[in-house]
This record gives C-alpha cells, sequence and structure tokens, in this order.
C-alpha cells in the first residue's frame, strides 16, 4: 500500500480527483480544500495498491502535478482496512513485487552523489593499490601450448607425491 499526499493548484484539484476517484486501485481518498499555502491550493490524499502506483503517478505527472506541485509517495507499512485489501486484491500483481520507479530514481539520485569523501577514499585506494603492486608483477609468463607437457603439469607435484 502506498500513501500518496498530492499538492495541486486549486484549478487542477479537479483533474486530479479524475486520476484517482474511479481507479479500483484507491481505496481511500481525501480532499483538504484550500490548504496548501505554497502552491495555492489543496491537497488530495489517496491510499493507493502498490502494484498500480505507478499508473497514477504517470497520469499525474501528464498533467503536471510535479512541476506545479507536489507528489509525495510514502510506503505504507501497517495497515487495516476491508477496503484497501480489496483494492490489493483488484490490482493485478503482487505487492511484494511491485517497484515503484519514482521510488526508485529518487534513491539513486540521492545516494549517488558526487562528494569529497567519496574522491578521497577512491583516490586513497588507488594509492594503496599502486603500492601493493610492484612494477612487472603484472605480467604473467605462459608458455606455449606445445611447451607443456606431462612432466611440465607434473613437476610442481613430485615434490610433494611420489612418483606412481
Amino acid at each position: 500500500m502506498l500513501h500518496l499526499r498530492i499538492t495541486a493548484p486549486s484549478d487542477l484539484t479537479e483533474r486530479v480527483l479524475e486520476v484517482v476517484r474511479d481507479d479500483p486501485a484507491v481505496s481511500s481518498l481525501a480532499v483538504l480544500w484550500d490548504s496548501s499555502i505554497r502552491p495555492a491550493g489543496d491537497i488530495v490524499l489517496a491510499d493507493v495498491a502498490r502494484e498500480a502506483g505507478n499508473e497514477i503517478i504517470e497520469r499525474l505527472e501528464e498533467l503536471e502535478i510535479p512541476r506545479l506541485g507536489s507528489i509525495h509517495i510514502e510506503p505504507v507499512n501497517s495497515w487495516m482496512s476491508v477496503k484497501g485489501l480489496a483494492a490489493e486484491k483488484r490490482t493485478p500483481g503482487s505487492s511484494a513485487d511491485a517497484v515503484v520507479w519514482a521510488e526508485v530514481t529518487q534513491r539513486a539520485y540521492e545516494e549517488s552523489e558526487l562528494n569529497w569523501t567519496y574522491l578521497s577514499f577512491m583516490t586513497l585506494a588507488t594509492l594503496l593499490a599502486s603500492i601493493a603492486v610492484p612494477p612487472g608483477e603484472l605480467i604473467v609468463n605462459v608458455p606455449e601450448p606445445s611447451a607443456v607437457s606431462a612432466s611440465t603439469i607434473r613437476a610442481p607435484f613430485s615434490k610433494v607425491v611420489p612418483p606412481l
């Protein structure tokens, strides 16, 4: 289950309600008329089955809600609602498998920031790696296939295991 908090200008509220009102994945819906200061407008609260989250968010993006207002997407860890359970059963797919792409994108963006800590650790790791490998150790001499014989392969083991 996802909880959506949609802040929209008053002239878009009816269109937002058209998106969520009749969707079978929406189990509860509330509107707080004239309760938003910035942007001036309304707040729409909706509980949505996780499996349908992407579709509803895409339809809200088509209305340009992220540019004119905001969409807050909050996973609901625990909930008790017969209508919520019915909405999840009506929505195809499994909530455990549903990926909300807006959430994934936001996390990836937040966690991939280039900062001084990251650059310092990478520089230190590179310096340590360059000190640990002496020059010439990266070249591996592999014998030609024709030069390999049974005695060459057995030679390292002949001192440990007596010949048969």
